[in-house]
């Protein structure tokens, strides 16, 4: 069974009338053959946001098994989920930068320089800014200090989410006798029969799958 096929089934709890923050669908009260598109539309996505709703992944882990491997892999490396996020961190804030100003294309009469100027947005230290010594008054801290910690914070929250994944495909190590194997191998074995030469009865068969389970 693919991953896209499991489904749900810790029981979480319904949000009620009674909860603050409940939203009852709309237009409930209006016969859906009397429903216009626009009521069509607000039920529709009020079905897509609606917070009873179990969320949609992210990103999608199938376990496969290598060839030469005893234990599975996924098949996307759960560091690459971490680094996919991050770097749409970086994208946001590299787009914030490209963001023109609009004065000089709505007033350019009154500005003198016809080029092109851009909304000033932060930057993302690529390391961590250093403290500053508050008795240096002429040093100024990085401004932008915040988006680091929000980055890092995102870093350290996502590798300590996917330390679970790593435990659970060690889980798989039981099954090594079973993934070393080698199925040709096996049924030639079983046809060959023991040292009588007899191939394997149906007792013998059903006391080695009784023995894999």
């Amino acid at each position: 069974m693919a991953t896209n096929e499991v489904h749900n089934t810790f029981s979480k709890k319904l949000l009620t009338p009674e909860d603050s923050d409940y939203e009852e669908a709309p237009y409930q009260d209006v016969p859906e053959a009397s429903r216009d598109d626009w009521q069509n539309t607000a039920i529709w996505l009020h079905g897509l946001f609606d917070k009873n709703k179990d969320p949609e992944p992210l990103f999608v882990l199938d376990l496969i098994l290598k060839p030469g491997h005893l234990i599975p892999t996924y098949s996307t490396n759960p560091e690459d989920v971490v680094a996919k996020v991050l770097a749409v961190f970086d994208d946001g804030v590299s787009i914030l930068q490209q963001i023109p100003q609009l004065e000089p294309i709505l007033l350019s009469r009154l500005f003198k320089t016809h080029g092109k100027k851009m909304l000033k947005a932060p930057l993302r230290p690529p390391q961590k800014p250093s403290p500053v010594d508050p008795l240096k008054k002429s040093v100024l801290p990085d401004e932008n200090t915040w988006l680091w910690e929000a980055y890092e914070a995102i870093r350290v929250a996502l590798t300590a989410a996917i330390q679970p994944l790593y435990e659970y495909v060690q889980t798989f190590a039981q099954f090594e006798p079973e993934n070393r194997l080698n199925p040709d191998k096996y049924v030639a074995a079983l046809d060959e029969g023991a040292e009588d030469g007899e191939p394997a009865d149906a007792e013998a068969l059903r006391a080695d799958i009784l023995r894999h389970q």
